[in-house]
């Protein structure tokens, strides 16, 4: 039944003993390269934040590793994610576009502290600058992912994805990183 609906991706064959096995789809190993994949990401950008940006790299490191957790939380309870190809892709298109939201806000930031004012103005105009640009990307986002999830077929799994991460992506990619970098 499961397998008929869609509900679960795999291959139903029999075995010996006459009980039915399934076989994913995405490999036995998917979990690990998807984590092996994340923790390859995560510190690539981690070197990129602490050699570009210093102590706020520091603070940018430390709002994505907690986007990172916040969107496996959000993978563990919303069981609609299937961790198929086309599930770890829009995951890593998720934390991605974490990525690439915190860097915008750190180059705000760094723009406003090149015109001569302090720290904590520097982020909050920063904050309220990126704003707009921020939404604009996220609400693209949002939308892809619904219309991916709702016309379902393969790509529904990246919908998910990406609906959820990019959700988050705005929450800790602008929102937290602010109150960190103070």
């Amino acid at each position: 039944y499961c397998v008929g609906s869609g509900m679960v991706n795999g291959e139903v064959k029999e075995n010996t003993n006459l009980t039915n096995g399934l076989t994913a789809t995405a490999g036995v190993n998917a979990l690990s390269i998807f984590a092996l994949c994340t923790a390859v990401l995560f510190a690539l950008a981690v070197v990129y934040y602490v050699v570009r940006y210093r102590v706020l790299g520091v603070a940018a490191a430390v709002t994505t590793l907690a986007g990172i957790v916040a969107y496996d939380f959000f993978g563990a309870t919303f069981t609609w994610l299937q961790l198929n190809l086309a599930g770890v892709v829009g995951a890593l298109v998720s934390i991605l576009l974490m990525i690439l939201v915190t860097v915008y806000m750190l180059s705000a930031i760094e723009k406003q502290y090149a015109l001569g004012k302090d720290l904590i103005t520097s982020i909050d105009n920063a904050a309220q600058n990126v704003k707009s640009g921020v939404v604009e990307l996220v609400v693209v986002a949002v939308v892809t992912g619904f219309v991916l999830w709702i016309c379902g077929g393969a790509l529904k799994p990246f919908g998910i994805a990406l609906l959820g991460g990019s959700a988050i992506a705005a929450v800790f990619g602008v929102l937290l990183l602010k109150h960190v970098a103070k």
